[in-house]
């Protein structure tokens, strides 16, 4: 709002109305306008506030840094909306709008026809209202976005394009989140306009970073109808009214960039669809969207209209569930591996070919006559099973054996060590030392007599004449991974190798 210096206001209609004497005689004396709020406090940012030179788009605000909060998770639920205010250039909306957000769990709401013009980043009330406004001075259209004190932390960037268009980027844990705010021309603008609007918003989309969850948000002035033939690739079932020639252009900007009508994806009554009312009630539409990649529309819970949120405007505020949900990875089965080994030994064989010969007779006697492929189908899987049975009962699985020279008493005398670790008392340490050699000694042993054993077990293996386990048994004790190294590169790119 800033200091007023013009004898003419422009309303939120679009009508001036002549300034009060109050007015003019603070302007006379050059001062700021600073006016009480609902709750008697004064309005903060009603006082002119760092307006930017010339506005020159695009502008970019740089996030926290270091110090930039992680917003997106698996674990938290993140609810942003988007609203059209219809105007905050009146006194006190701003703070009536706080007031009645704080009704609802939010973190995030972008802003349509906000009649501000000015762009820039402002502090109200703990929250941050960042803004694309105007650049003429003129009280019409204007985007934002309301940030919450945890928001805040994770803005990396915000870039105001225009008073229509404005995007935001924030950080996430998987992937960061860019938002697009948007204000589209209504029904009483030309068709050039509506076409120049979307080709500066596919240059916004375009600039987004593949990896980011991209949502577009805002107030459309489209109406995409409940009808999805054709159109199940980028809406639902649930949507509201007739398809008319934006609510076209709309869908066509969605199929192009990947996007996916989230209103029309959540079952809910009537009201709680619609998110546009006429003043005499009569006249309701579906005219606000939230839209989201496909790649993460499973991301989003719930989007709700709330038509109980009082805001002294005739669109009802939009709200988002948001939760990163990562994809699951089909479940793969592992093939189970057997002591084929103990076959050498007669007498194992026998049981294990005993009763698998007892099983197979079992279901052949099931299966008399081989006509259908279904019947070959289930003999070839109780076949299977009786195979799998019992070379599990018989064999046994095979096990993996990890450090196997590692003693009970080894691991006694590390739980005596770490009892004793207490810095302050000498006989402490004097036990912690000493326990800490005879563990190293242990140790040492243990490995010494298990590499016997292992060697007694390769000429064992190689009498009988078992190569498999043989081998397998050297690889073990001689496997060694070899140390990795990172050269230290010169000025063009080469090893350095002379120690200077």
């Amino acid at each position: 709002m800033g200091s007023i210096n013009q004898s003419r206001i422009t309303t939120a209609s679009g009508e001036t109305d002549e300034p009060s004497n109050l007015m003019m005689m603070m302007m006379a004396n050059g001062s700021n306008i600073e006016h009480t709020t609902a709750y008697g406090e004064a309005d903060e940012h009603a006082t002119a506030y760092g307006e930017t030179d010339d506005h020159n788009r695009p502008m970019t605000t740089p996030g926290r840094g270091e110090d930039t909060l992680q917003l997106i998770s698996t674990k938290t639920v993140l609810n942003i909306g988007t609203l059209n205010t219809r105007t905050l250039a009146k006194p006190g909306k701003m703070d009536l709008l706080l007031r009645e957000l704080n009704r609802y769990k939010w973190d995030l709401v972008g802003l349509s026809e906000t009649h501000l013009p000015r762009t820039g980043e402002e502090t109200i009330s703990g929250t941050s209202l960042l803004l694309s406004g105007r650049t003429d001075g003129t009280h019409r259209q204007g985007v934002g976005f309301i940030l919450s004190l945890t928001t805040k932390k994770a803005l990396i960037t915000f870039t105001p394009v225009s008073e229509r268009i404005a995007s935001i980027r924030l950080k996430g844990s998987v992937s960061n989140l860019t938002i697009i705010q948007v204000y589209a021309p209504d029904s009483a603008r030309s068709d050039e306009e509506c076409e120049q609007f979307y080709f500066q918003l596919q240059s916004v989309t375009d600039q987004t970073p593949k990896k980011d969850m991209l949502i577009v948000m805002g107030d459309f002035n489209a109406i995409t109808g409940n009808d999805q033939t054709d159109r199940r690739d980028v809406m639902g079932p649930h949507g509201h009214g007739r398809l008319n020639g934006r609510g076209e252009r709309l869908i066509s900007f969605c199929r192009e960039n990947d996007l996916y009508i989230t209103n029309t994806a959540c079952k809910h009554r009537h009201r709680r669809k619609v998110t546009w009312r006429s003043p005499d009630g009569v006249t309701e539409n579906m005219i606000d969207y939230v839209l989201i990649s496909k790649r993460w529309k499973s991301s989003i819970m719930d989007t709700v209209s709330l038509p109980g949120a009082d805001f002294d405007s005739d669109h009802s505020l939009l709200m988002s569930k948001l939760k990163l949900r990562l994809k699951r990875l089909p479940k793969t089965t592992t093939i189970p591996r057997f002591r084929t080994e103990v076959l050498r030994d007669p007498i194992k064989k026998g049981a294990y070919t005993t009763n698998l010969s007892s099983k197979f007779r079992a279901i052949l006697e099931n299966f008399t006559s081989l006509t259908t492929v279904e019947e070959i189908d289930q003999l070839a899987e109780h076949a299977t099973f009786a195979v799998l049975e019992t070379a599990n009962d018989v064999l046994g699985r095979k096990t993996k054996d990890e450090k196997p020279w590692i003693t009970e008493e080894i691991i006694q005398l590390c739980n005596q060590k770490r009892l004793c670790n207490n810095k302050a008392d000498p006989c402490s340490r004097d036990t912690y030392k000493y326990l800490k050699r005879r563990i190293e000694r242990e140790v040492r042993k243990a490995l010494r007599n298990h590499v016997t054993e292992k060697c007694k077990e390769c000429e064992t293996q190689f009498r009988n004449g078992n190569s498999q386990k043989l081998f397998k048994t050297v690889r073990e004790l001689s496997s060694r991974k070899d140390p990795t190294s990172t050269a230290i590169l010169d000025k063009q790119k080469i090893p350095s190798t002379t120690q200077k």
